[in-house]
């Protein structure tokens, strides 16, 4: 259906985030490390999309109040289409 407007590019966008997680852990095994990852970028995931990272790096805590990781949030960068970002 096309209401005579030109389509909207999905890739186009105004203010993406540029974001860099880094995290380290020890653990038993390859398996439990994975599932530590998996979780913790999940619960990341959650935050990122409520807005709760202004921009800056951020430490990552465990349920105690670890540090175990870093997340760095930049929202100042503009980018065109997507395929144009790594001319950018």
């Amino acid at each position: 259906m096309n209401s005579g407007q030109p389509r909207r590019n999905p890739w186009k966008t105004a203010r993406p985030t540029a974001c860099d997680i880094e995290l380290e852990f020890a653990g038993p095994t390859p398996a439990v490390l994975n599932k530590w990852a998996a979780d913790t970028l999940r619960r990341l995931a959650g935050l990122i999309e409520q807005g709760m990272f202004v921009d800056g790096h951020h430490d990552v805590l465990d349920n105690v109040g670890k540090k175990f990781g870093t997340i760095y949030v930049d929202n100042s960068e503009v980018l065109g289409d997507i395929g144009e970002a790594g001319n950018a």
